[in-house]
């Protein structure tokens, strides 16, 4: 079981922003040791995914204006995200693991942003040795982001502010008096409320039980940037984080259909 620094990473989420114009200043060798030595253990920990740091200028990749990610530059290094094919519950493997390794870097004060489908996909291939059975699902640059968001950061944060987070209200499927009353579960829904997801779409729902929580898709209709199972897998992650915050661990168990995946109680 991947070991999770729950206060850390909690903070991370209520810091973590989507960035996108970057200082090229290079990253110092402690930090990226600190990310190189968690990637290690996630990918060990982790069957099917592989999380690769390049140090590499990301021009190349994100060029012009990247759908609804806006123009990203000057990251002097990026994460690649690649799951071997046809593993169970991937797209969830790679959102838990993926989003372990941008909390950790938000502690250390670099930004990051998920992107999938709208990179130079044979750019980022070059840089990787990847094996037949491998495909690359996404990427993020990673770097020190602007003090100030540019006026194109300001601009995209407005036009996606138009769909808003939703309020827990609407995101738990069996309204009850649990959430109120189990400081874990309204610390841990809070949490996984605040994950990423593609044009801040919140495809997750949730079921709460006494000793349980299920994340569910609120459809099952696809969506071109990315499978939402894999913004599932980020709320997983944001969802354990909370529940440790507030003093209680437990284990996930991977469920089919439009049920994700359910958090139980240890």
């Amino acid at each position: 079981m991947m070991e999770i620094p729950a206060v850390r990473w909690y903070q991370s989420i209520k810091e973590r922003s989507s960035r996108r114009q970057f200082y090229s200043k290079i990253i110092e060798k402690p930090k990226l040791k600190k990310l190189r030595n968690l990637i290690e253990m996630i990918n060990q920990e982790i069957e099917g995914l592989r999380i690769i740091l390049v140090q590499n200028d990301v021009e190349e990749i994100f060029t012009g204006i990247l759908g609804s990610y806006g123009k990203i530059s000057g990251a002097p290094a990026y994460l690649a995200f690649v799951g071997i094919k046809d593993i169970p519950y991937l797209e969830e493997k790679i959102g838990y693991g993926g989003e372990a390794v941008i909390l950790e870097a938000t502690a250390l004060e670099l930004g990051t942003c998920w992107v999938s489908g709208t990179f130079k996909a044979e750019e980022v291939l070059a840089d990787l040795d990847l094996k037949k059975s491998e495909k690359l699902y996404a990427i993020s640059p990673l770097g020190y982001p602007e003090d100030r968001p540019t006026i194109s950061e300001r601009i995209l944060k407005t036009v996606i502010s138009s769909k808003k987070r939703l309020d827990l209200d609407k995101l738990i499927i069996n309204k009850n008096d649990l959430e109120a009353e189990l400081e874990w579960i309204k610390t841990a829904l809070k949490a996984a409320r605040l994950a990423p997801s593609a044009v801040n779409r919140q495809p997750w729902r949730f079921k709460i039980g006494e000793n349980e929580i299920i994340i569910e898709l609120d459809s099952q209709e696809k969506n071109e940037e990315r499978e939402k199972n894999l913004d599932c897998g980020i709320a997983m992650l944001h969802l354990e984080v909370g529940a440790l915050k507030a003093g209680v661990s437990g284990s996930w168990e991977y469920l089919k259909g439009k049920e994700v995946a359910r958090f139980l109680v240890e």
